[in-house]
């Protein structure tokens, strides 16, 4: 889902992720004309080294 604000030029983009409700760190890149053209969310799926899982015993 895209939302726009047409005063501001502000946006917001929302998808579900499978999962279930949630917050899940999003970093946005921008070109040098300050376009957004990437966009990466952590959805803690892979396993990280070093950190326990909340299904762990």
């Amino acid at each position: 889902m895209l939302l726009l604000d047409p005063g501001s030029g502000a946006g917001l983009v929302a998808f579900a992720t499978g999962w279930g409700d949630g917050r899940y760190p999003t970093w946005a890149g921008y070109d040098a004309d300050g376009r957004p053209v990437g966009l990466v969310t952590e959805f803690f799926v892979v396993p990280q080294p070093g950190h326990r899982s909340d299904e762990e015993d």
